[in-house]
């Protein structure tokens, strides 16, 4: 379930709250750096250990799905609007809202026009009943946790239009 959480921008106090990432918990402080002109995001262990900072990059608002098909192992997926991806480029995006649940994940996606693009799925799902929504979401944890050789699953996205942290599951 998507944990959602508003960011309250400021110039001269830190905005925090407290992520639930894999089951343990953490402070986040997003600063403003006076230097950089871009606010940063600093996650700590609940001991006070800096886990990272790093300027806080957003991911645009997603696009939503006119339609999924499926045919010899390839989705075919149209977008209500044009999605802003470039052509015949391959981009990792997340399907979500989908039904059956089979189509929605994270895909290495084949971009083949303006509202159009294709991803590998080797068993036929069904035809789709509802077509959900796509994103491209900059993961802000990505590489940094990976203890002890478990993978990490919980994902931390920041969407700019939105104002809006989201953190799964």
């Amino acid at each position: 379930m998507t944990t959602f959480v508003d960011f309250v921008p400021s110039l001269t106090v830190p905005f925090q709250f407290q992520p639930v990432l894999d089951g343990v918990a953490y402070t986040a402080i997003v600063t403003w750096n006076l230097f950089a002109q871009r606010y940063y995001l600093n996650l700590y262990a609940l001991d006070g250990t800096l886990i990272f900072s790093l300027p806080l990059v957003g991911s645009p608002v997603g696009v939503a799905l006119a339609s999924l098909s499926w045919a010899f192992g390839t989705v075919t997926a149209a977008t209500e609007q044009p999605h802003g991806y470039a052509a015949l480029q391959t981009v990792k995006l997340a399907l979500s809202g989908s039904s059956p649940d089979v189509y929605n994940g994270v895909f290495d996606c084949f971009v083949t026009g303006v509202d159009t693009f294709t991803y590998p799925l080797a068993e036929f799902p069904g035809p789709a009943a509802s077509a959900g929504n796509v994103n491209f979401n900059i993961d802000l944890l990505a590489g940094y946790f990976n203890a002890g050789g478990q993978p990490f699953t919980s994902t931390l996205v920041y969407r700019v239009q939105n104002k809006q942290f989201e953190i799964n599951p």
